[in-house]
């Protein structure tokens, strides 16, 4: 569901390239009431301004001028030197960082006031980044290492931690989280033997060793495949989105972004076994929404295809694919087109491919048409 923001961000891209249905123009109409926001709106329309402070787009690092914005540190009275950019994100804060920048560049590129731009969007990998619990933070840099902890030893190399459990008396866990930035992937070997691959912008915390009758991990948002070393004595959880999933030794998906499920490839898993247990079968997923979930049949490999470098997806929603490949790509995405959204394509590429040439696939199907302006994707 749109945020209220949202809402009026597609109302002034509607305004912006005449768009409007009637219900819309009096839900514009009635947020103008408010004379603050007659002036934003006002000033972000001009033509003057748009075309005068949009000869600075390139110097404009979204990112930074929307960190000043939120710790309220620009000074207003240099905001007429600022890009338009910056301008907006000063004066409209209610309506949403940069989007006016890339409206106005839709209904421009024509008469050349702003181009498309060939970045060769690629991966850009950073370092994950590893807290103990002792709350030191290290970054996980790109040599193989090794680290010496209370109940392990962690082998680490550019994409991988392998953890092996120390001889201790203790029964205390010492739980370790690692968090995965955008455009990368990694994999973990915990304690056990069990492995865990874990995709772009996920938060994972695990223990640094099993030491009692039961194995717990979380996954604190991302997505995770899971190969669980078999041990009946000792069950393996993973919470997730207020969800506990119950295996001995399997194959499976989880994934908690914006949407949420779990995909069985091998043996069977229960969720939420003390409530209303759900049991999955090998091709089977679970999707939850609020307060309800729905089980289908699937071809599981499709959906962790992305542990093994690829985007694989079979009669996906265009939005469901669009934030997979902003979180790899790191890039910016906004619908000109809300209809968009629900287009519904077939997929494999090479994560090694870059962005551009995965929308120039996606613009072969005349179902959409996607243009490129720096790190920002505006679909139609």
């Amino acid at each position: 569901m749109q945020t209220e923001n949202q809402y009026i961000q597609d109302l002034i891209l509607k305004y912006l390239s005449g768009d409007l249905n009637p219900t819309e123009q009096a839900d514009l109409k009635s947020w103008l009431e408010l004379p603050s926001n007659r002036e934003q709106f006002d000033r972000l329309t001009d033509n003057n301004v748009l075309a005068e402070n949009l000869s600075h787009f390139d110097e404009v690092d979204i990112e930074k001028d929307w960190e000043k914005l939120a710790k309220n540190t620009i000074n207003k009275s240099k905001s007429r030197s600022l890009s338009w950019l910056k301008y907006a994100a000063v004066l409209v804060p209610v309506i949403g960082l940069s989007v006016f920048v890339f409206l106005f560049s839709i209904n421009n590129l024509d008469k050349g006031i702003a181009k498309e731009q060939d970045l060769n969007i690629r991966i850009m990998p950073t370092e994950a980044i590893l807290c103990l619990d002792d709350g030191s933070i290290h970054n996980i840099i790109n040599k193989d290492t090794s680290m010496h902890l209370n109940q392990a030893t962690i082998a680490i190399n550019s994409n991988s931690l392998n953890y092996k459990k120390k001889k201790t008396t203790t029964k205390k866990l010492k739980y370790n989280t690692i968090n995965i930035p955008k455009g990368m992937q990694y994999q973990l070997v915990l304690s056990d033997g069990t492995k865990v691959w874990l995709n772009a912008d996920t938060r994972f915390r695990y223990p640094e060793a099993f030491l009692s009758d039961k194995r717990e991990v979380f996954i604190e948002k991302g997505e995770a495949f899971f190969e669980v070393e078999e041990d009946k004595k000792k069950p393996f959880y993973v919470n997730f989105n207020n969800h506990k999933l119950k295996v001995t030794g399997t194959k499976f998906n989880i994934r908690h972004y914006e949407e949420c499920s779990v995909t069985l490839a091998e043996g069977s898993v229960v969720i939420d076994e003390k409530e209303s247990a759900i049991k999955l079968k090998p091709n089977e997923q679970v999707k939850f929404s609020s307060q309800t979930h729905e089980k289908s049949i699937v071809k599981a490999s499709i959906y962790y295809a992305w542990k093994d470098h690829v985007f694989k997806y079979r009669n996906a929603r265009l939005e469901t694919i669009m934030n997979d490949l902003s979180r790899f790509y790191d890039i910016h995405v906004f619908y000109a087109n809300q209809a968009a959204k629900e287009k519904l394509f077939s997929l494999k590429l090479d994560r090694k491919n870059s962005f551009e040439m995965i929308a120039d696939i996606i613009n072969t199907t005349k179902q959409v048409k996607i243009k490129i302006i720096d790190k920002n994707i505006i679909i139609e």
